[in-house]
């Protein structure tokens, strides 16, 4: 058994690497960077020709590799088209590809995210849809619906996509980034400023532990199956505003959170002038529904998020100070 991970020293992907390593497994980290947090390293960059891997060593992990795991991406918000379709599409039909010619193949897993789902004006709740008729907040969040729409088209191999919510925790190889994600607006707060939220940011963000989401990764991975869609998140299902106080709990913060509907939308004009993340923005209204009972649709046994994995998430970012540092 031998695992490929495409995108292996990102947050998500350090995270899955490790969660092979563990088990005993062969892996190899494709990377730009040509780096491996364990396991064996491999330089690459899904946007060059047959992944940009060298010609021997492409050859090598074809003839080998039993599972593939695309993790790769950017998690910019504030990308624009070209990264959408260029990276998250494109770079993902190459990796498909790449996928295609390994021999011993047993299952592909595509990293994707309940972003997919974007804004949509049925209030039913949501398992395994895509095609839903709905908008897009950000071209990254586009960005993730086009890819996952590549895997699912594809009737040449196994593949499995993950859908996970907000990734937060203290990570083992890679640090929290409190520039992109849940995690833009801690920066904001941390300073007293306010943040609108609909309801008082009373609705869930589908949060989960890093860690975790390695974990889970790796068994979508493992497991018998193809051609379906986890989701994956904390079962405590927290409220957006429980995760923000939880986040900034270390530093005794607690966050203003306030629920002025008339701000919206010149407000949103505003806050964009001053700067505010676009991350935080697209957080003020609720998402689609996505009920806990999905959860029940997976293996009993996967791993839950384990207490206090929010705080851990800012006291990480508190001793790197990174957070007070982000902009």
């Amino acid at each position: 058994m031998r695992a490929l991970v495409i995108g292996g020293t990102g947050f998500v992907g350090s995270a899955v690497v490790r969660a092979f390593d563990n088990r005993g497994i062969d892996v190899v980290t494709v990377s730009r960077s040509g780096f491996a947090f364990a396991g064996d390293a491999v330089r690459g960059d899904v946007r060059a020709h047959n992944l940009g891997i060298d010609p021997a060593e492409a050859e090598d992990l074809m003839r080998t590799v039993t599972h593939v795991v695309s993790c790769f991406g950017s998690v910019d918000w504030g990308a624009g088209p070209r990264l959408a379709t260029e990276l998250h599409q494109q770079g993902t039909r190459a990796v498909m590809r790449f996928a295609e010619r390994c021999s011993s193949l047993e299952r592909f897993v595509h990293l994707s995210s309940v972003l997919v789902l974007g804004r949509r004006s049925s209030s039913e709740p949501i398992v395994d849809e895509l095609e839903l008729g709905q908008s897009f907040r950000s071209w990254y969040e586009y960005g993730k619906f086009l890819a996952e729409r590549e895997v699912r088209a594809n009737e040449r191999i196994p593949w499995r996509a993950v859908r996970v919510g907000g990734v937060v925790g203290a990570g083992e190889d890679v640090l929290p980034n409190p520039a992109h994600g849940i995690m833009a607006v801690v920066p904001l707060l941390l300073r007293g400023y306010p943040m609108h939220l609909a309801d008082h940011g009373r609705f869930p963000c589908y949060p989960t532990d890093v860690m975790v989401a390695g974990e889970v990764i790796a068994r979508a991975a493992l497991d018998d199956g193809s051609g379906d869609v986890w989701t994956w998140f904390d079962d405590a299902m927290p409220s957006l505003a429980e995760v923000l106080m939880r986040l900034c709990s270390p530093w005794g913060v607690v966050p203003r959170i306030v629920d002025l509907p008339f701000l919206s939308p010149v407000g949103r004009v505003l806050a964009k002038r001053l700067g505010t993340p676009r991350e935080t923005l697209e957080y003020v209204e609720p998402w689609p529904e996505i009920p806990v009972e999905v959860l029940s649709l997976l293996p009993a046994d996967l791993p839950r998020c384990p207490p206090g994995y929010i705080e851990a998430t800012g006291r990480a970012l508190m001793r790197s100070n990174l957070a007070m540092s982000a902009t």
